[in-house]
């Protein structure tokens, strides 16, 4: 492709376009100055030209496909949350089971949580063992929470829960009796040692 050197305002500016397509505009002598409004139409006359050029030189010869992502499943079965509004708010909880499409009767994604409403006391070795015993006990809660009312953390908590559904719950003799489960489980949780960041209050 050759360049020509068309006249404009205070130099001569070179053009990427070749001779054939500047006859066609009409070719630039030096010292003629055509009309103004002539002179804008050349410009932009060749501007469309050149870009047209370009683009069909390098069109690209692969093609983007549209690729669907869909997002992974946050609230899950051990999972550790925050309850960030209600009774239990700033308390530490764990999943025990999620519906991320609601049922019939909570249309909206929500959890079945079970956490420390009580977090235990601090020990030490000049505490006698009925007194280590009584700080270390655990008062937990277990409630269904909406996703809204819940901050999913990065920890897990490996805790084997029984099979236990929302309509259990509605029931006090069952409700009780999982409650009395959870605050074994959670006691001999903290008595292993294990997870201890867990067991621990949250300042705030």
């Amino acid at each position: 492709m050759a360049s020509v050197l068309c006249w404009q305002e205070g130099e001569g500016v070179e053009s990427p376009v070749g001779r054939a397509e500047q006859q066609q505009v009409g070719d630039c002598e030096e010292g003629h100055k055509p009309p103004l409004e002539e002179r804008q139409q050349r410009q932009q006359w060749l501007l469309v030209s050149t870009f047209d050029s370009i683009t069909q030189a390098y069109q690209p010869s692969f093609q983007l496909k549209h690729l669907d992502y869909t997002m992974g499943k946050i609230m899950k079965s051990g999972k550790v949350v925050l309850v960030l509004s209600g009774r239990y708010a700033g308390k530490k909880a764990i999943v025990m089971r999620n519906f991320d499409d609601g049922t019939s009767d909570k249309q909206y994604g929500h959890a079945l949580v079970a956490g420390i409403d009580r977090y235990p006391r601090k020990i030490h070795k000049r505490m006698g063992k009925a007194k280590m015993h009584k700080r270390s006990k655990i008062k937990p809660f277990i409630k269904v929470l909406n996703y809204n009312h819940l901050m999913p953390t990065r920890y897990t908590v490996d805790i084997p829960w029984d099979k236990t559904t929302v309509k259990d719950l509605k029931d006090p003799m069952k409700r009780k009796k999982t409650r009395f489960q959870t605050k074994v489980k959670f006691e001999e949780r903290y008595k292993s040692g294990k997870n201890k960041w867990f067991f621990q209050k949250l300042r705030f």
